[in-house]
């Protein structure tokens, strides 16, 4: 996660943010959990879909997807998929 910490970092030196408002569903079986939020990223509406795998009882691997959504448009689970 360190990666993911320096890219966060770097970002944020040159004024764009990632920022989580509301987590929606936290999903988990096994060693996976997903993780479906919204929030902003460089200022505007993002939805975030965070997969990650557990060993050991610490993250050892993460998957993401962004994307941007219209203000007018409701935000589901399934938003992903239109």
């Amino acid at each position: 996660m360190s990666g993911l910490g320096a890219a966060l970092e770097a970002l944020n030196k040159q004024g764009i943010a990632m920022i989580y408002n509301k987590t929606h569903y936290v999903l988990a079986d096994g060693d996976y959990a997903l993780a479906i939020s919204e929030g902003m990223f460089g200022g505007a509406n993002t939805t975030y879909y965070d997969l990650f795998r557990v060993e050991n009882g610490k993250i050892a691997e993460h998957w993401d997807k962004c994307r941007k959504f219209r203000n007018d448009r409701v935000l589901s689970a399934m938003s992903l998929l239109y």
